[in-house]
């Protein structure tokens, strides 16, 4: 699913008694009367917090520049859910739409729906949350950051409020992610009692949320070429509104990494070279072969699959090589630790359906959402 997005449009309209010197604000002091979630930083204009506290409903984050170009920076299933939890689909369009035009109309800005729909796009983040049940969200994470080999150098384990933890690698344009709660939820300053309630009801439903981000422009719109299969010269909302590009652009690194073939002999407990040896006294093999299963073992842990065998093509014979990835791949179906594999494909299933879960009617049954975000009713 779409996830934080950044547009920029030059249509915006100020609607009086709001004026250009109000919103821009470089040389201006707010009033509180009128922009009392607007603060001045870095000689631009940015909302101060996601959630307002006046309205209790989630604003884009605004940020003006010269020749009246106007960025927008918001997640989009907040614009429709008030949270990123629940996961919008195609078939939310015209809601989101809706929405987001009359939230920028509370603040005072007019842009019509049609204008939004074809904003230009800076840069999107596409997820996915999955519900899991048969081991803790954050005992994944914990297991998923020793034993991820490709990252294993320089992936780290990042805490947020309320026990929420990650594990992430970013680059320069593209970064990736597992999370054990929704971290933005952590950022809010002044966190009110639904909030504070939806938290809670994350750590309870024990969500997993995989998370692929494209920094820059260049690299979103590269991967939405991909994606699409022709190149496009610009990239708009209309363009990356789309459940199944997601999905596309979200597996296909996934896949390469913690989802493919090689991620089942990355263990959630490594065995010691003692159980390995023992598992191996009774399979009558060679002296060279215990030694060779034993080394591949430790080698498919550190290096990976790929890499071991090409070591093992060099020093051993085919049928050595046949016979040592034949025992290997018993040794781990036998290991009772080898149901990590099993939770990895579970979640994997998952992720490959990509349906959208829906969680807030249980997490709000306490709330009205009319009630809440009242501009909608």
């Amino acid at each position: 699913m779409l996830d934080t997005i950044k547009i920029n449009t030059t249509k915006a309209k100020v609607i009086a008694p709001v004026t250009v010197q109000d919103i821009y604000g470089q040389y201006y002091r707010v009033r509180p009367n009128e922009w009392p979630y607007m603060q001045a930083k870095e000689k631009r204009f940015i909302q101060s917090g996601p959630y307002i506290e006046n309205y209790g409903i989630y604003f884009p984050s605004l940020t003006f520049r010269k020749y009246n170009e106007l960025f927008l920076e918001f997640s989009a299933p907040k614009i429709v859910f008030d949270n990123n939890v629940d996961e919008l689909s195609n078939g939310d369009k015209t809601l989101f739409l809706n929405n987001l035009h009359e939230r920028l109309l509370t603040i005072g800005l007019e842009i019509s729906i049609e204008d939004l729909w074809n904003s230009n796009v800076s840069f999107a983040t596409v997820s996915k949350n999955v519900v899991i049940d048969t081991i803790g969200a954050y005992e994944f994470i914990e297991f998923t950051r020793r034993l991820w080999w490709r990252w294993r150098h320089s992936l780290k384990l990042e805490n947020y409020e309320h026990d929420g933890v990650c594990i992430r690698e970013f680059s320069s344009t593209t970064g990736i992610g597992i999370y054990a709660k929704v971290p933005s939820l952590s950022e809010i300053v002044n966190p009110t009692k639904i909030e504070l309630e939806f938290i809670g009801r994350l750590q309870d439903n024990n969500i997993l949320r995989f998370e692929y981000r494209m920094q820059t422009y260049q690299r979103t719109l590269a991967k939405y070429s991909w994606a699409i299969g022709y190149h496009l010269n610009e990239l708009r909302l209309k363009d990356i509104f789309s459940s199944e590009l997601s999905q596309k652009i979200l597996l296909y690194d996934l896949n390469k990494s913690m989802f493919s073939n090689e991620f089942k002999y990355i263990s959630m407990k490594l065995p010691t070279i003692k159980r390995m040896y023992e598992y191996l006294w009774d399979k009558n093999l060679k002296p060279q072969e215990e030694f060779a299963v034993i080394t591949a073992f430790r080698l498919c842990s550190d290096l990976g699959i790929e890499k071991t065998r090409e070591i093992f093509d060099k020093r051993y014979s085919q049928s050595t090589t046949k016979r040592v990835w034949k025992l290997l791949d018993k040794a781990f179906t036998d290991f009772a630790y080898h149901d990590y594999a099993k939770i990895r494909d579970q979640i994997s299933r998952s992720l490959n359906k990509f349906e959208p879960i829906k969680i807030s009617n249980s997490i709000f049954n306490n709330y009205s959402r009319i009630d809440q975000l009242g501009l909608l009713v």
